[in-house]
């Protein structure tokens, strides 16, 4: 998790793990440092995207570029205003569960704008076709503590299913192939970002093996060596 536990929790813990760099530093207590360890994902739950027919129920011309995930205050707005005010069809699939009515407000008023178009929680199984329309997947994190030690889950899942990233520079993308994972600064910058990466022609299955490490199974080995590299 990208909080910070009790200090007193760490202290007694024998391995500490953290999810990035930042959050690591974050955590460290005493001599012993945590242990960076990044999240995983179900990297075969989109081995047959390909065979999988795109959602009905989207309405929006190609190329698409989508959120599929929650939407709260760590989404940036502005960064998928910025989209949309480019002209290129945006997908968001998922809750919103915004904190204040003033985002509230706003979220709304973009889903009403034209060439975009919102999908309520939809169960997991379903997913699949939701991503199959997407050119490419967005990670739009605001800009904040929480979100800069945080490990980019969404990033993560859209390059296992083999779809290019555009993301705000923020999260930690070090882990990624940059060839596949694209992070902009401005609102200027991740619309034309967007825009360029939707339109160019991509290598899917290259995408997904950027990341086939990353797949659960993988991680729960590393989990288990180091616990028996600590009782050693």
């Amino acid at each position: 998790m990208p909080c910070t536990p009790h200090a007193s929790g760490i202290s007694r813990a024998d391995i500490v793990l953290a999810v990035t760099r930042a959050l690591a530093d974050a955590l460290l207590r005493g001599e012993r440092p945590p242990v960076v360890f990044p999240n995983g994902c179900d990297f075969h739950r989109f081995d047959h995207l390909a065979d999988v027919l795109p959602a009905r129920q989207v309405a929006l011309s190609p190329p698409i570029a989508g959120v599929v995930g929650q939407f709260n205050e760590r989404t940036d707005l502005d960064m998928l205003t910025a989209v949309q005010e480019s002209l290129i069809s945006l997908l968001l699939v998922g809750p919103r569960h915004f904190a204040s009515p003033e985002a509230s407000e706003r979220f709304a008023q973009l889903t009403m704008r034209p060439g975009v178009q919102w999908v309520d929680r939809v169960p997991q199984d379903d997913l699949n076709c939701y991503l199959r329309c997407l050119a490419v997947g967005l990670t739009p994190y605001a800009d904040s503590v929480f979100n800069r030690r945080s490990f980019p889950l969404k990033t993560l899942e859209y390059l296992a299913a083999g779809i290019p990233v555009v993301c705000t520079d923020v999260a930690p993308v070090t882990d990624f192939d940059r060839r596949f994972v694209h992070a902009a600064r401005s609102r200027e910058e991740f619309a034309a970002v967007t825009a360029a990466t939707a339109s160019a022609p991509v290598d899917r299955e290259a995408v997904r093996r950027s990341v086939r490490a990353f797949d659960w199974t993988n991680r729960a080995d590393e989990l288990l060596a180091l616990i028996a590299g600590w009782r050693r």
